[in-house]
């Protein structure tokens, strides 16, 4: 199974597609697709029903795992879980899996030459996130990366109990080449 890499100073990022991912929730044990994504066995029975929802959807996710490159571990992801590539638009996400990774600069790190991917290779016009408006630490990364806040989205999100804000974000391809050229 062939996969993408890409590499920073400190992580190796492995792209995943339907593809890949299909062919490791059929071949491969138990054992070895928690390890290859990255999840506990608590985590298993509910990521493996996104993971099948993205794999049916016709705008599929394009996620990077992020793997430490000491130890090789999966520590976390971030890629676009959602495209359309008929608006040239997408959602990118983010998260780490282990806490001793963050406040270490790791997202920063991850997102460059993931958004780069977008743009480049995705041809993302529009590159849009969502989080909570009280993370504050997810809020600085977009902000960080030259994402312009939007507005709020009341009761955007339900999270099974309630029904919670989402901060709206986005970065234009014009923003992003004006942040890359003058560096």
């Amino acid at each position: 199974m062939e996969t993408l890499r890409l590499e920073t100073e400190r992580l190796i990022l492995r792209l995943d597609t339907p593809e890949t991912l299909r062919e490791v929730l059929d071949t491969y044990p138990l054992s070895e697709q928690l390890e290859y994504l990255g999840l506990t066995a608590d985590d298993y029975p509910v990521q493996r029903d996104k993971y099948e929802l993205h794999i049916k959807r016709l705008n599929p996710l394009r996620v990077f795992y992020l793997l430490d490159k000491t130890t090789n571990k999966v520590i976390g992801a971030c890629g676009y879980f959602r495209n359309w590539p008929e608006h040239a638009r997408g959602e990118i996400g983010y998260a780490l899996y282990d806490d001793s990774y963050k406040r270490l600069g790791i997202m920063h790190e991850a997102m460059q030459p993931v958004m780069k991917y977008g743009f480049e290779v995705m041809n993302i016009n529009r590159m849009e996130a969502i989080t909570s408006p009280e993370n504050i630490a997810s809020r600085r990364l977009l902000e960080k990366n030259g994402f312009t806040f939007e507005g709020v989205l009341r009761e955007h999100y339900n999270t099974g109990t309630s029904y919670d804000d989402s901060a709206s974000y986005s970065l234009l391809r014009k923003e992003y080449e004006a942040r890359n050229t003058i560096k």
